[in-house]
């Protein structure tokens, strides 16, 4: 890592999925020789995502695979669907180790700089961008952040939410298929809108649940805790003190139909889930 300066080439505010892919993808490129500077208010990496893809040739970032699919499973009502995935496995990386990886990676590039440091604000006019922090201010050619929502949106015609709780559980004897996951066991009890139960099995006895619900609105914790409980009675006939909750995971994207404006500010462009570009898988 080179020593701190006020001025750099780009500037990535934000060190989660899209700020530190963009980071990767820029010192393997052609201008791997422009100084970057990533800043974060946290740069210590936490297991709390699982991120999931397809892909039929060598995945991306191969080294990092925590675990491949090779049948997936979808459930509605009683009809009941399982298919190999001759043509595209599915993949998962683990949040934590993707961005000790990446954050390695960059911390040894003579051209990078990382600052742990909350983002106080982001500003640009036609000859540079500017960003203030606990730590100072900095300016770049060009911002690209993921800290904060856009300033102006298009009103959604369609306010969908997705939200989850994740209950990662070991268990004491084989319960799941390690070689086929669940895409979809469809609750049809869930009014509101439309939910569904995702299962990434990690071994025979080690099993990521997520209960998943598209609606305009969330729900109280306890909603997605119970639908959780009872799936894992109803489908794998267990009980509470037959399982143990390792790790849980809650999200809240959202997946509703605003544009964002892509520019922030001048020379502040938007990146990742502020842009507009969470895909609900």
């Amino acid at each position: 890592m080179p020593q701190r300066s006020n001025k750099y080439d780009y500037i990535i505010a934000g060190a989660g999925s899209s700020g530190l892919s963009l980071a990767w993808h820029l010192i393997h490129s052609d201008i791997k020789k422009k100084r970057i500077l990533v800043v974060d208010k946290t740069l210590t990496p936490a297991n709390d995502k699982t991120w999931c893809f397809w892909e039929k040739d060598v995945p991306p970032f191969q080294q990092l695979i925590h675990k491949k699919w090779i049948q997936s499973e979808i459930m509605v009502d009683d009809d009941y669907s399982k298919e190999k995935l001759d043509l595209y496995p599915y993949y998962s990386i683990r949040s934590g180790k993707y961005r000790s990886a990446i954050l390695s990676e960059l911390d040894d590039h003579p051209d990078v700089t990382l600052l742990e440091s909350p983002i106080i604000e982001l500003t640009g006019n036609e000859l540079r961008a500017e960003l203030k922090c606990e730590q100072g201010r900095y300016q770049a050619k060009f911002i690209f952040q993921s800290c904060f929502e856009p300033t102006l949106k298009r009103s959604a015609v369609y306010p969908l939410v997705q939200h989850f709780l994740g209950w990662e559980v070991t268990t004491a004897y084989d319960v799941f298929d390690p070689d086929s996951f669940v895409l979809m066991d469809f609750d049809s009890t869930y009014q509101p809108g439309i939910a569904f139960m995702y299962v990434l099995p990690w071994t025979s006895k080690t099993a990521l649940l997520e209960y998943t619900i598209f609606s305009k609105y969330t729900e109280q914790m306890e909603t997605y805790e119970t639908k959780l409980e009872l799936y894992l009675n109803n489908r794998y006939g267990m009980n509470p003190i037959e399982y143990k909750i390792v790790r849980k995971e809650h999200g809240n994207i959202p997946m509703n139909d605003a544009v964002p404006n892509p520019w922030f500010a001048p020379r502040v462009l938007n990146i990742g889930t502020q842009a507009g570009l969470t895909k609900p898988s």
